[in-house]
Formats: C-alpha cells, sequence, structure tokens
C-alpha cells in the first residue's frame, strides 16, 4: 500500500511540474505574437496580468494584436493564443477581449 501512495504522489508531481514548465511568463513582443500564433500563450498570462490591453480603442487593438478577423462592430473579440501543451490538456485556447463603449474592459 505504502508503495502504490508513493508512486501516485510522484507521479502527481510529475504531472504539475511537466505542465507547470510550460506556464511561461513571456514579456509581450508584436514581432512574436504575429508571426509565432501556437505559442501565444507564453505571453498571454502575463498580458492580462499587467492589464496593458485594457482601455485600448478597437483600432488599437487591431495595430496591437491584429483584427484576426474579428468584426469591428462587436462588443466581443477572440484571439487565438494557441495549444498549450500538457500531460493532459491539449486544447486550443483563446483569449477574449470585451468592449464597452469602445473601450476594452475585460481580458480573459
Amino acid at each position: 500500500m505504502e508503495i502504490i501512495v508513493a508512486v501516485a504522489f510522484v507521479l502527481i508531481m510529475f504531472i504539475r511540474v511537466y505542465n507547470k514548465s510550460f506556464d511561461s511568463n513571456y514579456e509581450f513582443d508584436k514581432e512574436l505574437w504575429m508571426k509565432d500564433r501556437e505559442h501565444r500563450y507564453r505571453i498571454v498570462k502575463k498580458m492580462i496580468k499587467n492589464k496593458i490591453l485594457l482601455g485600448l480603442s478597437k483600432n488599437e487593438f487591431i495595430a496591437v494584436l491584429g483584427d484576426e478577423f474579428n468584426d469591428i462592430h462587436s462588443d466581443r473579440w477572440a484571439y487565438y493564443v494557441g495549444v498549450k501543451p500538457g500531460i493532459l490538456t491539449f486544447r486550443k485556447r483563446h483569449i477574449y477581449i470585451y468592449f464597452e463603449k469602445g473601450k476594452g474592459c475585460l481580458v480573459k
């Protein structure tokens, strides 16, 4: 029984470390954002934490992140940020920007 508990503990710790190794905190780089769509997840967390996108107009979003087929008249935009790899997680990820009075008010 002790061996099973020890193996389970080691396995759980391995999974957590493995998943965490892909949780990068890169600074925003427009060239990297535009060029490497599959690895945008590396910089999104810091972008949201630092609130660098809040208060931008839709035209400013387009200048910084591109239009990514978002409708200029919509108050909800989505940007693809790649497939964040992990042992049990292989789903496509997006960030969503919500606008109020033409300015970005929520990013998640």
